[in-house]
């Protein structure tokens, strides 16, 4: 599996994300990837395997950047997501009446 192909991946897997961080695994019928970001420090980790092997592909630092940004992104847009809804409500209570 190329790098190119472990972003590709990982990019198409829904991922979990919540205030805490983002996870994103799966197992498929070649490969299990474990992918976790914790927001509150930052922590980030990364594990493709493959079914045939248990050490881990390697992953080169270019593919450990892209994935860590995309985790962040998609940690940011969510908490976004979730101050804008507590506006939204904030609002609502205050002029709905």
């Amino acid at each position: 599996m190329t790098q190119t192909e472990i972003i590709a991946a990982v990019k198409g897997i829904h991922a979990e994300v919540d205030h805490e961080g983002v996870d994103i695994v799966y197992n498929d019928n070649n490969y299990d990837y474990d992918i976790r970001f914790t927001s509150w420090d930052c922590l980030f980790t990364i594990e493709v395997y493959s079914k045939d092997s248990e050490v881990p592909l390697a992953i080169l630092p270019k593919t450990m950047t892209e994935i860590f940004d995309y985790t962040v992104d998609l940690h940011s847009e969510y908490m976004r997501d979730i101050d804008s809804m507590i506006d939204t409500r904030d609002y609502l209570d205050v002029y709905s009446n």
